[in-house]
């Protein structure tokens, strides 16, 4: 039993600090509706998986890479594409790297062994020190540069047009965005998955925005929101047996439904 509230403890302080990082970027996914960009960005990282395992390089490596990768093919694909919408662009890519991610993985699976479910659903109560120390320092640059670029960020969202005017370099802050939005998912795959890291990042922010009256106190109330399903998330998984993401996921998601029963309307 020890041991295993040890697991807990360890994997409450990696959620807890990934929740700064989440809560916070969260919010500017729904700001700038990006929702189906963290998609996309989850689902190519099946590619970075399976060449992380073929090459035998570092995980954390292998996605980061390739998330890198598939950021700058989306850029280029809508440079080069006037016809396409960006939604178009963000489904063609993320189905494709996913195909090949799992066909890679076909391949490996006939040599080593592969296990797809932690890759998919995460598994958080194996977090090791090293992901505790990679998610902490994540989280401190990524606070402290949303603090230091708040106001031009603002600036952005209130109005690209008055931004530019103001002096405000938009690509470079919109592309500052997408890369902090990148370097979050390819860190959090290894505990909450791929198919639950988008909703990690825009659950809390969408009952957040429910009452809150300002960008700063719809971000505290996310980050409040996040640490309180995960805790539940935890304890529910340790006494229920259920598997600890989903279980973190779902509590999120009751929340949110919640919030449309107890507050009428949206702020």
């Amino acid at each position: 039993m020890t041991f295993l509230l040890s697991l807990m403890a360890f994997a409450w302080i990696a959620a807890f600090l990934l929740s700064f990082s989440t809560s916070t970027l969260g919010c500017f996914v729904l700001w700038r509706r990006m929702s189906y960009f963290g998609d996309t960005l989850a689902h190519g990282s099946m590619l970075g998986f399976s060449l992380a395992i073929a090459l035998q390089i570092n995980f954390y490596l292998g996605l980061i890479i390739t998330v890198a990768v598939i950021t700058f093919l989306l850029f280029f694909i809508e440079k080069r594409s006037k016809v396409l919408h960006m939604d178009s662009i963000l489904g063609i890519v993320a189905h494709t790297s996913l195909s090949l991610g799992f066909i890679i993985i076909s391949i490996l699976a006939k040599y080593v062994r592969v296990d797809v479910l932690d890759y998919l659903f995460g598994d958080i109560l194996m977090v090791k020190s090293l992901d505790i120390i990679i998610i902490a320092i994540l989280s401190i640059v990524i606070v402290t540069i949303i603090t230091l670029s708040w106001k031009s960020l603002m600036s952005i969202l209130i109005s690209e047009e008055m931004a530019i005017v103001e002096g405000v370099n938009v690509a470079f802050y919109k592309s500052l965005l997408v890369i902090l939005l990148a370097l979050v998912v390819a860190t959090s795959i290894t505990l909450i998955g791929a198919l639950l890291i988008t909703a990690l990042l825009i659950i809390p922010a969408s009952t957040a925005r429910r009452f809150a009256t300002s960008p700063k106190q719809m971000i505290l109330y996310s980050f409040g929101i996040s640490n309180l399903a995960i805790i539940i998330g935890l304890f529910s998984s340790l006494y229920f047996n259920f598997p600890t993401s989903p279980a973190i996921v779902s509590t999120l998601g009751i929340m949110f439904f919640l919030s449309l029963v107890f507050k009428r309307g949206d702020s």
